[in-house]
């Protein structure tokens, strides 16, 4: 469910952030053999994985975007059962990069002004309409980070030595999430009784 949480905030951000350009949902570190060189690549959380080069590098920075949006799992979900839902609490990184050349015309803006650009976006609470079985998701970011090391378990090395340097940052915002999830929800495949009456056989005539 939290890749799916993930999905509909970078969404959001997407029509409500100007310069919003490249966005996806929960991403993974990926290896792939690029030039016979193994890189590790976020990768969105939902890509086939015969997908070719030029879809695991859409998320690397490069002068050609705007501003690349994803997010990435901090830590473990917790889910604590409470009656007929699970309360469940994650830690999600929100990690944007972007491009001053594209924004502003090259124009320098101080690195905090573009998070804050951000986070006055940040949705505070999630639609229930958007889920099927998760409802009250609620936001609350609690840290703002700025630096190389937002990329440090990716290795493609541009982005220390000529992507994070006027006319480019980037900065990564850390939210607590918490939202209530139906217990059906974690039943794979159909299950008929949830939040259905149960059956009863029709009598015999």
């Amino acid at each position: 469910m939290i890749s799916e949480i993930a999905t509909k905030l970078t969404q959001s951000l997407l029509m409500s952030v100007q310069f919003a350009d490249k966005v996806a949902g929960l991403v993974v570190p990926m290896r792939r053999m690029v030039n016979k060189i193994e890189k590790v690549f976020p990768v969105a959380y939902n890509t086939p994985s015969d997908c070719d080069s030029s879809v695991y590098a859409d998320l690397v920075p490069d002068s050609s975007k705007t501003s690349i949006i994803y997010c990435e799992k901090i830590g473990d979900v917790v889910m604590e059962p409470l009656r007929n839902v699970w309360i469940t609490t994650a830690t999600l990184r929100l990690v944007c990069w972007y491009n001053l050349d594209r924004i502003n015309e090259g124009q320098s803006v101080d690195e905090g002004n573009v998070a804050n650009n951000v986070l006055s976006q940040l949705p505070k609470r999630l639609p229930d309409a958007w889920f099927l079985y998760v409802r009250s998701v609620i936001l609350n970011p609690v840290r703002v980070i700025f630096g190389a090391d937002i990329f440090s378990k990716y290795t493609y090395d541009e982005v220390r030595t000529q992507f994070l340097t006027l006319p480019y940052g980037a900065f990564a915002i850390d939210i607590e999430v918490q939202y209530i999830m139906n217990k059906c929800a974690i039943t794979l495949g159909h299950d008929l009784n949830c939040n259905q009456p149960e059956y009863v056989k029709p009598e015999e005539v």
